[in-house]
C-alpha cells in the first residue's frame, strides 16, 4: 500500500475514480449532528443489549425502579424503555439532555 495506513480506502478509490473518468465528492458533515447521531445509536444499542424487549415485557412490574434494579440499569433508562414499548408514561428528559434512551421519540 502506498498511502498512509489511516486512509487505505480513500487511497485505493482515487485511481479507480480516475479510470472511470468520474469525480469523487466529499460531503461535509456537521460534527455536532454526527456526534448526536452516534450517541443516539449507542444509547439504542445499550438499551437493546441490557433491556431486551421480550425480557422487559415479561419481567416488568408496577414500579419501574424495581424493574430497573433487576436489569441493573438506572430508573430513568428503564422508564424510557417502558415508554418505548407503550407500557409506561413518557419520562421527563434529564436536565441538559435531548436524547431519550430508545427510538420511540
Amino acid at each position: 500500500m502506498n498511502g498512509p495506513p489511516e486512509l487505505p480506502v480513500a487511497h485505493d478509490a482515487q485511481p479507480i475514480s480516475e479510470r472511470l473518468n468520474t469525480e469523487c465528492y466529499c460531503v461535509t458533515l456537521d460534527r455536532d449532528a454526527l456526534d448526536h447521531a452516534l450517541e443516539r445509536e449507542a444509547n439504542v444499542f445499550a438499551a437493546e443489549l441490557l433491556m431486551p424487549e421480550p425480557a422487559v415485557r415479561s419481567g416488568h412490574g408496577k414500579d419501574p425502579e424495581e424493574t430497573a434494579e433487576r436489569f441493573g440499569v438506572s430508573g430513568e433508562a428503564m422508564r424510557w424503555r417502558l415508554y418505548s414499548f407503550g407500557i409506561g408514561d413518557r419520562p421527563q428528559p434529564p436536565t441538559g439532555s435531548s436524547l431519550p434512551l430508545t427510538g420511540r421519540d
